[in-house]
C-alpha cells in the first residue's frame, strides 16, 4: 500500500453530509483517512465506497455490523493504524464539526516536538458555534472540573479533536478505558503521564445545525462517573 505516515481517524454512523464535506478536503492534504463505519444507513456507505474507487491508495474503511460505540470505532482504527506503522494519527469528527483545515497547524506542532495536539475551544482564539446553551454549560463546568481534578492544565478534556503519535499511542493503548466519551479525557491523561509533550490550539468547534447530537444525559453522566475514577498522578 502506498501510504503517508499520518493517518485520520473518522468514527461514523449516519453522517454523509459532514463526510461530503470533510473528507475531499482530507484528501488534498499529505494524509492518509480510515473510516471507520457503525452500519450507517443514510447513504455513507455507498459514499464511502465510491470515493474508496477514486483514492484507493490513500482512502480506507472499515464497515461494522452494528453499533459498537465511539469509543470501540476509534480503538478499531487505533489498532489499524499500528499495525500499519503509521507514525502520526489524528482523530476527528465526522459531522464536519472539526475543520481539516487546522490538521496542518497541528502537524507543524508535532515537527516542533509535541506528542499530543489538542483542538481546544477553551484557550485564547477558541470558540464554540451552534451550541445549545445546555451543552456550553455543562461543558465548561466538566472541563473546569477537569483541570481542578487534573496535575496538568490542559484546558480542554474533552476535545475530540486530536493528534498523537504513535509512540505515546503505544504506550496508553491498552490502559482501561470507559466506552462512551469519558475515554477522551482518559488517553490524554494517560498520555500525559506516559511523559507526552502537549500542546493546545485554538479551533472554532462548529456544531452542525442540523444534526441530531450523539451527546446526551446519560452520555454525560457516565463521563462524569469517570472523571471522578480517575485519580492525580
Amino acid at each position: 500500500m502506498n501510504k503517508n505516515n499520518i493517518l485520520v481517524i473518522i468514527p461514523t454512523i449516519n453522517e454523509m453530509k459532514g463526510l461530503k464535506q470533510i473528507i475531499p478536503k482530507l484528501s488534498k492534504l499529505n494524509v492518509d483517512i480510515l473510516v471507520v463505519d457503525d452500519n450507517s444507513t443514510d447513504g455513507s456507505r455507498p459514499f464511502i465506497v465510491d470515493f474508496k474507487k477514486k483514492q484507493s491508495s490513500h482512502f480506507n474503511y472499515i464497515f461494522r455490523d452494528s453499533n459498537r460505540g465511539f469509543r470501540s470505532a476509534y480503538f478499531c482504527g487505533f489498532e489499524f493504524a499500528l499495525e500499519n506503522n503509521y507514525r502520526t494519527i489524528i482523530m476527528m469528527d465526522g459531522d464536519g464539526a472539526h475543520d481539516p483545515l487546522k490538521i496542518a497547524e497541528f502537524l507543524s506542532n508535532v515537527d516542533n516536538g509535541y506528542d499530543l495536539i489538542v483542538g481546544s475551544r477553551y484557550i485564547a482564539g477558541g470558540q464554540i458555534e451552534y451550541f445549545p446553551f445546555w451543552r456550553k454549560v455543562s461543558s465548561w463546568i466538566f472541563n473546569w472540573l477537569a483541570k481542578k481534578k487534573m496535575s496538568t492544565q490542559i484546558c480542554d478534556w474533552t476535545s475530540g479533536f486530536i493528534v498523537i503519535k504513535a509512540d505515546i499511542l503505544k504506550k496508553i493503548i491498552y490502559k482501561d478505558y470507559a466506552e462512551g466519551f469519558g475515554f477522551l479525557f482518559q488517553m490524554k491523561k494517560y498520555a500525559v503521564d506516559s511523559g507526552a509533550k502537549v500542546k493546545e490550539i485554538p479551533i472554532n468547534f462548529a456544531n452542525c445545525k442540523n444534526t441530531k447530537s450523539k451527546f446526551n444525559a446519560r452520555i454525560a453522566f457516565e463521563a462524569f462517573v469517570t472523571l471522578l475514577k480517575i485519580n492525580k498522578k
